[in-house]
């Protein structure tokens, strides 16, 4: 009889960004759904890869892909087979503009944040509003969005799950990852999709998603979901738009976390001028795995 592979190709060989691209519906009895795979396609691609896949959630399979071997990048979608004309449709626009995402994400080109900015508020900000649907912008652009001396290169946004295929609708032509579910490193779930806003030669990558399972850890507050997220939100005029904002707090705690002392430094600086959420602080930074001189450097800096 037959041997029926653990994948189907759907798409590929294709060409972008100094990459190899195909993708795949993966079958039963194997986790169901839809893999993008990557690999450098060297004097092929006339161009070489501008960063690593990894900047954009990209891994290497745990076993050689038969695809690509030990070396294949997989983005893989958790996603019944049913959603196949809306995963063709984000493959398609990805292998066109990762290069453009990558180079942006390495810091080799800035990103032309205010321009995708004011294409994603034009599309989202008033049909959310109109129905009264939460949302925020946080991380690097929602600092930005205050002043804080940044260059983001990229633009996130939480919303509520049930409301995150709403996004996936509104910005429907620059959709890069299809909204799918997600497992958080401490348990949690989210729905989380992106898109890249803008020509296929420049835009900016924006990521959103929604909390669906709420982590079960010690009941902190979190940035993107869990309780009183909606009421934490600070609305910032720009451009002629009202743009609901993340605490800032939550920005500088990831700073503290990965090392990055630009950034760290920069919303210490904007925090020290216009005040903190001491409340806030106290509630996310102990136990946050923050070591504890740069935990004391940062609570002596706020005068906490």
């Amino acid at each position: 009889m037959p041997i029926e592979l653990a994948s189907e190709l759907l798409s590929g060989p294709d060409l972008g960004g100094g990459y190899l691209f195909q993708l795949t519906r993966d079958r039963a009895p194997y986790p169901v759904g839809f893999t993008f795979h990557l690999q450098p396609a060297g004097s092929d691609a006339g161009e070489p890869p501008p960063g690593s896949p990894g900047l954009l959630g990209y891994s290497h399979p745990p076993a050689p892909c038969m695809y690509g071997g030990t070396e294949c990048w997989h983005r893989r979608f958790d996603l019944e087979p049913g959603e196949a004309s809306r995963v063709r449709v984000a493959y398609n626009r990805t292998r066109f503009v990762v290069g453009e995402m990558l180079a942006q994400a390495a810091h080799a080109r800035p990103a032309p944040l205010a321009d995708g900015l004011r294409e994603l508020l034009g599309r989202i900000a008033r049909p959310l509003a109109d129905d009264g649907v939460p949302w925020q912008i946080g991380g690097s652009t929602g600092a930005w969005l205050r002043g804080v001396r940044l260059e983001p290169a990229d633009i996130d946004v939480g919303i509520v799950a049930a409301e995150a295929a709403r996004l996936e609708r509104l910005l429907e032509e620059y959709v890069v990852e299809p909204l799918h579910r997600e497992t958080e490193p401490d348990g949690g779930q989210r729905s989380h999709g992106a898109a890249f806003i803008g020509t296929l030669k420049s835009g900016v990558r924006v990521e959103w998603g929604g909390m669906r399972a709420m982590p079960t850890m010690d009941g902190r507050p979190m940035e993107w979901g869990g309780p009183r997220w909606v009421e934490r939100r600070t609305v910032v005029p720009w451009q002629g738009f009202e743009v609901p904002l993340a605490p800032l707090e939550f920005t500088l705690l990831r700073a503290a976390q990965r090392g990055q002392e630009d950034r760290l430094e920069a919303v210490l600086a904007y925090l020290r001028e216009h005040g903190p959420d001491r409340e806030l602080v106290g509630e996310i930074l102990p136990g946050a795995g923050v070591p504890a001189r740069l935990e004391a450097r940062i609570r002596s800096q706020l005068g906490l």
